[in-house]
């Protein structure tokens, strides 16, 4: 029995191992490729600054990408604000049917725990645990006055 164990338990090993190591080298050609593309993209940009130089001359070619810039960081900018409030949007709605799930089950669950006190309580628990689980305010937007 013990072979066996250690049989199996030497091809886990060799498993992680090979495993690590594809991890390990993917990792690395990821990084390689990321830091290229980098390097590939700002060389695009000083080309694009220097040929519009000799177009137009180093003040407008400045002016130029400077203002493509800024409207890229615009465009990041609203595009995080949409993915943010998407998100939110999305956590109240898995919020919303965890409640609907949660309700249902306690009115499933009611007629047992009538005769069941300490399962009452670990089931009243459990649903005060997960309906104050959503009520903390860590969005980045501002109080709105109530009614």
């Amino acid at each position: 029995m013990r072979r066996i164990t250690a049989l199996f338990a030497g091809f886990a090993r060799q498993e992680v191992d090979a495993l690590r190591g594809n991890l390990t080298r993917e990792a690395t050609l990821w990084l390689l490729l990321v830091l290229f593309a980098v390097l590939a993209a700002g060389f695009a940009v000083a080309l694009g600054v220097v040929a519009l130089a000799d177009w137009l001359g180093v003040l407008a070619a400045l002016a130029i990408s400077a203002g493509v810039a800024l409207f890229i960081c615009l465009i990041c900018w609203a595009s995080l604000a949409i993915s943010r409030r998407r998100a939110r949007r999305a956590a109240a709605e898995r919020h919303a049917a965890e409640l609907r799930a949660l309700k249902l089950v306690l009115l499933e669950a009611t007629p047992i725990l009538r005769n069941a006190p300490l399962m009452a309580f670990a089931v009243a628990l459990m649903a005060g645990l997960n309906l104050g689980r959503g009520t903390r305010h860590d969005t980045d937007d501002p109080p709105k006055p109530g009614p």
